[in-house]
């Protein structure tokens, strides 16, 4: 049945007419076809205005003519000149003059008939002419175009063929015709080529989406080199697709990570209990395996709060909380907390400048204490003593840089941007104690204030460089 429903979708045309660059084509071609009408109707009523203009023009002269002939040789002299004009005339005379009475009775001409018109009129004439026996004769009924004039009580009627008239008319309204199909049909044909290779691509993206929704994260659209809007659309989606593949990787190893983080804890603690149940049961104080029991529980506590205070942070979309703030005192405030912590480790930690003011940014004090706090802890416990440590504040056009830099043992180059990632501790040898989301912490403050925060080599040792956006003091 599946099959047969496949089969049915390539055969039929329904999605390719349904796309949009096919239905952008079917109003094109209204659009032309509304358009090339107005424009061939104007063109065709120009050229028939124009022809029956030069048909009255000679009308006119005839008329002219045969006035002419009656006012200066009488009414005979005119019939004489009618009478001629039959003779000479056959089926194929474009042109047609008679003579009738007041009863509608030819006197001479090729006209039988007397036509009923008053002015101009396209009339449908019964023609005829005198043969070589002398009798006259008609020859059917032809296309004119005519008038009619009064003379010393008779009626003159002269005309001229309409045959090239109606000729051009027929042509000209077959081109007419004969361009608007073929314009109609180029749009349609293009607009469903063009609609098919949408579909097409189209289709691929749902095959492609299929694949990453069953699992496959390295799936990708596919983007050709035409560069059009679903390519752009595809490229973007693209970007998403590494972005959620990331996001699911380091998910996958944070989850692996705290299981891994917490197994140790956990044992721990358990073993610390079997061994305060051993010693009630031995009469012996099981105070101090409760106590390490309680550590290692009050480590996992501590793990959690920093996942969730990540978490929060990350998760935290409004501005609530950011105003415009000192950067200075904050820092200097947490340098004079650090250094007596650094004394006891034997430890040096300076302040530049000493009194740092004027260090304006849009921030959060709260997150940039935890964010200062787990630089500076990081600083502490990750070197030996006798490191120097310094805190800096500098400020630049548009930027107030925080750094905090050591001469401990540093981190490898290979490392820096993923001791970012959460439960990340690398090889180096400052990285054996901690939880790994010291620097992760640190990350998802800096985002948060749309600041950048880089780790680079200080040789020896470590400097970690946070760039905020300032703000006019």
């Amino acid at each position: 049945m599946a099959r047969v429903r496949s089969l049915s979708a390539r055969l039929l045309p329904g999605n390719v007419l349904s796309g949009a660059a096919f239905k952008g084509a079917l109003l094109s071609a209204g659009i032309v076809l509304v358009v090339l009408g107005a424009t061939g109707a104007s063109a065709y009523f120009y050229v028939q205005s124009t022809m029956i203009g030069v048909l009255q023009s000679q009308i006119r002269q005839e008329q002219l003519l045969f006035n002419a002939i009656l006012q200066d040789s009488g009414p005979a002299a005119l019939r004489s000149a009618l009478t001629r004009l039959e003779a000479f005339d056959d089926a194929a005379s474009p042109r047609a003059a008679a003579l009738f009475d007041r009863t509608g009775a030819r006197l001479a001409g090729n006209i039988s008939t007397a036509p009923d018109v008053l002015g101009w009129s396209r009339e449908v004439l019964t023609m005829g002419h005198r043969t070589e026996s002398g009798r006259y004769q008609t020859y059917g009924r032809q296309p004119y175009y005519i008038t009619s004039m009064a003379l010393s009580g008779t009626t003159l009627v002269v005309g001229r063929s309409l045959d090239l008239v109606e000729t051009t008319e027929q042509t000209l309204l077959r081109a007419l015709l004969l361009s608007g199909a073929l314009v109609l049909v180029a749009i349609l044909t293009t607009g469903y080529l063009i609609s098919r290779q949408s579909l097409r691509k189209l289709q691929g993206m749902e095959v492609t989406l299929d694949q990453v929704s069953q699992g496959n994260m390295a799936a990708r659209l596919t983007v050709s080199p035409d560069n059009d809007q679903i390519d752009r659309i595809s490229r973007r989606m693209n970007t998403h697709l590494d972005r959620l593949s990331k996001l699911m990787t380091s998910t996958r190893a944070s989850a692996a990570a705290i299981a891994h983080d917490l197994k140790t804890p956990l044992a721990r603690a358990y073993l610390g209990l079997e061994e305060a149940t051993r010693a009630l049961d031995a009469g012996r104080d099981p105070r101090a395996a409760l106590d390490s029991s309680q550590e290692d529980l009050a480590s996992l506590n501590t793990t959690f709060e920093t996942i969730l205070r990540i978490l929060r942070i990350e998760a935290h979309g409004s501005d609530k909380g950011v105003t415009p703030m000192d950067l200075g005192p904050l820092v200097a405030d947490l340098a004079e907390t650090f250094r007596a912590v650094a004394e006891d480790n034997n430890q040096t930690l300076t302040l530049t400048p000493a009194i740092p003011t004027k260090f304006m940014v849009a921030g959060d004090a709260q997150m940039l204490t935890q964010m200062l706090v787990n630089l500076l802890q990081n600083a502490v416990t990750h070197t030996p003593p006798g490191a120097a440590l310094t805190v800096a504040l500098t400020r630049d056009t548009g930027a107030v840089t925080l750094t905090v830099s050591d001469n401990g043992p540093g981190i490898p180059p290979d490392d820096r941007e993923r001791v970012f990632d959460p439960f990340f501790r690398g090889s180096a040898p400052r990285s054996d104690t901690g939880s790994g989301l010291g620097l992760a912490l640190a990350k998802a403050v800096a985002d948060r204030h749309n600041a950048t925060i880089a780790l680079s080599d200080n040789a020896p040792g470590l400097c970690v460089t946070v760039t905020f956006p300032a703000l006019t003091p």
